[in-house]
């Protein structure tokens, strides 16, 4: 899963815990996980709540336990809500029980407690203002809440019809579940949605009566909706990909189509195979991307199965700055995403630009940034990768 905003119907979103003594769990998590806490009680108010924060977002609270609690400190996992009332209802209609009423928190919201048909608690969570609860799977983070079952058939179809969770099997009998069209996405690929991606596509191209090479480009939510974003009606610079997974040399059908011939092909006989990735090698500073025009005094290109360089580059040649600073693309093919990874790993190893200052560094770091690497990313990952950097 990428860095995602919590706040979604059916995410667990919030964590907290009561404890006999506060300040000594403040220091413990702050000191393991490096929270930052703020006290949050209203002055005056009985007792301790403290908000822990990571990388400047809400991620968990600890607070004193509520006079007459049994001396046990436990966490609580909130999962968020649209409507705490509408969720008491699918509740007792699904086998579970409510065990506190719906009620407001202050300003802040409003929760209820309840259980699943076995007793197992959770609480729910409506809040007025999304801002805690973003970082997952990030070091400190609270990312993942498992619940051992004796009915795990019944737990599936209490908890589907609740929040519309969908399991996963995983092997060896475990199970996953997740909220439904959220994670992975594309990531290992979702054959139904490219097909619908390409469907209408095609169905725009036809309603424009568009003959040529062109690329639409779509941005995807994190429900799995997707929304048109523009066309470039030209070869796109990562049409190498395209050749890579369909073994399409898309140049030369673009001059068989200005020549006024026909495809030599139907949609439905293109396949894709493998994976591929594709690197833009660009005269740039790695981390601030400032242009880096100049005379490239060594140049050697990575080469070898599965590797495609393409480029004009060499040594002695001078990158001018009135143009685009890409100097190359660099691009690998292999059977599964993790072995292209790997093998632009290597690739990007062996490349060499002397003289002026390249992205190469750049891409060396984003292919083993552990986000890219499982597949969780998204518009702000060069941001983040940047951002841990400099931390």
């Amino acid at each position: 899963m990428r860095e995602r905003d919590g706040y979604l119907p059916g995410v667990p979103c919030w964590a907290d815990t009561s404890q006999p003594d506060p300040g000594a769990a403040v220091a413990f998590y702050g000191g393991l996980f490096g929270w930052e806490f703020t006290d949050a009680m209203p002055p005056g108010s009985a007792g301790q709540y403290f908000i822990a924060r990571l990388r400047g977002l809400d991620v968990a609270a600890v607070g004193s336990q509520p006079d007459g609690a049994p001396p046990l400190a436990v966490w609580n996992t909130y999962i968020w809500v649209a409507s705490v009332d509408e969720t008491a209802s699918k509740v007792q209609a699904a086998g579970g029980r409510v065990i506190t009423d719906p009620f407001d928190v202050m300003d802040a919201g409003r929760m209820a407690v309840f259980t699943d048909p076995e007793g197992a608690a959770f609480c729910v969570w409506q809040a007025k203002e999304r801002k805690g609860a973003r970082i997952v799977n990030e070091p400190g983070s609270l990312n993942f809440n498992s619940l051992n079952t004796r009915d795990a058939e019944g737990a599936k179809s209490f908890y589907r019809s609740v929040f519309g969770w969908e399991t996963l099997g995983l092997g060896g009998g475990a199970e996953m579940w997740r909220l439904g069209g959220y994670g992975d996405f594309l990531a290992q690929s979702d054959p139904e949605l490219r097909e619908r991606m390409g469907r209408v596509a095609v169905e725009a191209m036809k309603k424009v009566r568009y003959n040529n090479v062109g690329t639409i480009e779509f941005l995807l939510d994190e429900r799995g909706e997707f929304y048109f974003m523009e066309m470039n009606t030209r070869i796109q610079v990562e049409h190498p990909v395209t050749e890579a997974v369909t073994g399409i040399d898309l140049l030369k059908e673009q001059i068989r189509l200005a020549a006024g011939e026909q495809l030599g092909r139907s949609q439905k006989s293109i396949a894709m195979k493998g994976h591929a990735i594709e690197c833009r090698v660009n005269a740039e500073d790695p981390v601030t991307f400032a242009p880096s025009p100049g005379l490239i005094t060594a140049y050697h290109a990575p080469g070898g199965l599965g590797v495609r360089v393409d480029s004009v580059a060499y040594e002695q040649y001078r990158v001018l700055p009135f143009y685009d600073s890409m100097v190359a693309k660099l691009i690998v093919q292999a059977d599964s995403r993790p072995a292209a990874i790997m093998r632009m790993r290597s690739a990007l190893q062996e490349y060499v630009v002397e003289g002026i200052q390249t992205n190469i560094p750049f891409h060396r770091k984003l292919v083993v940034y552990e986000p890219f690497v499982q597949g969780r990313y998204d518009t702000r990952l060069v941001e983040r990768l940047l951002g841990d950097q400099l931390a």
